[in-house]
């Protein structure tokens, strides 16, 4: 069973999203949309997953495009998996060693053991900070070839350089971040 979440500020047209998801009812067993009013991606997020019935947990960002086979292909690419990223296409450059979370795939079980977001990161980093905990406690990362298209400008580095609660929460890891982005 496969549970699909958006967080969303409700300020954008989803339709689309929507529709391209409902293409693949064969493969979704449910789309979840939260509206964030807190301006906090990470408790709207825990409480989409909280609510949801799937055994995977598939995130995706509000101004996403997906293709029509975007979820079976994501699926073949998860199956050695307990969480990944998809390739985005578009605005954000992302290479493989870098963590997004334009869509982010979950096992159920991994979500419940590292106890989802943490809501401290209200709306940025939130991603980078859940995979480290993933990759902490031994799960298996996957990049995966099922592409989306994200139109949205990113900021990677302006993310990462000075975030102290990023620093504090994974002291070893924050210097290979800044490293990586020089």
């Amino acid at each position: 069973m496969i549970s699909v979440i958006i967080a969303t500020l409700g300020e954008k047209d989803i339709s689309g999203l929507i529709l391209s998801l409902k293409k693949q009812l064969n493969t979704i067993d449910e789309i979840i949309v939260e509206i964030d009013l807190e301006n906090n991606v990470s408790r709207v997020r825990n409480k989409g997953w909280k609510r949801a019935k799937g055994k995977i947990i598939v995130f995706l960002d509000d101004d996403v495009i997906i293709s029509d086979n975007f979820i079976k292909q994501g699926l073949k690419d998860f199956v050695n998996y307990d969480f990944g990223q998809s390739k985005v296409i578009g605005g954000i450059v992302n290479a493989k060693d870098k963590f997004t979370g334009t869509v982010m795939w979950f096992k159920r079980t991994v979500l419940k053991r590292v106890g989802g977001f943490n809501e401290q990161f209200s709306f940025y980093n939130e991603d980078i900070d859940i995979y480290l905990r993933c990759i902490k406690m031994g799960f298996r990362y996957g990049y995966l070839e099922s592409p989306v298209w994200h139109p949205k400008s990113g900021g990677f580095e302006k993310l990462i350089k000075g975030n102290e609660l990023l620093k504090q929460e994974h002291p070893k890891f924050y210097p290979k971040l800044i490293k990586e982005i020089r």
